[in-house]
């Protein structure tokens, strides 16, 4: 849920917008560990036979499954957009990255990459899937990824 929308945010105030998990994220991680899953099974049976390739399968697969648990556990949980850039925070409040943005890469309207250049120095990377925000944030970050891009 957005802490204020938009239109009736005061001028200069930041805007904190809450991030959903995104199911889009989720099963294309899901199609990739079945994919995998199955290619070390049919490589693996093909020189030690089927039923010992199913152990290394499983194996495979939780290997991508605990990846991508912690991959979860490292999204942040709301992102904070100001005049002067974009910031994003955890579950606990502390800020993940903060800085403005460098430039972008959006693939189809469904995902928007921002590279952010943060106050020490540093390049951060903030991916945000279109069915993590409202469609009017995706459409705010897009805009401020492409002019930051220019």
């Amino acid at each position: 849920m957005t802490q204020a929308s938009a239109g009736d945010r005061a001028r200069g105030t930041p805007w904190r917008i809450a991030l959903r998990r995104s199911l889009a994220v989720r099963l294309a991680v899901l199609a990739f560990a079945l994919v995998c899953t199955a290619a070390v099974h049919f490589t693996a049976a093909a020189h030690m036979g089927a039923s010992a390739a199913v152990w290394l399968a499983v194996a495979a697969c939780a290997a991508l499954g605990v990846s991508f648990m912690r991959y979860e556990r490292r999204q942040p949980a709301w992102i904070e957009l100001t005049c002067e850039g974009v910031a994003a925070f955890d579950d606990t409040g502390r800020a993940l990255l903060q800085g403005r943005i460098a430039g972008a890469a959006q693939w189809a309207g469904r995902l928007l990459v921002l590279a952010v250049a943060g106050v020490d120095g540093r390049q951060d990377t903030l991916v945000v899937a279109a069915d993590a925000v409202p469609a009017a944030v995706f459409r705010e970050l897009a805009v401020r990824a492409r002019h930051a891009a220019q």
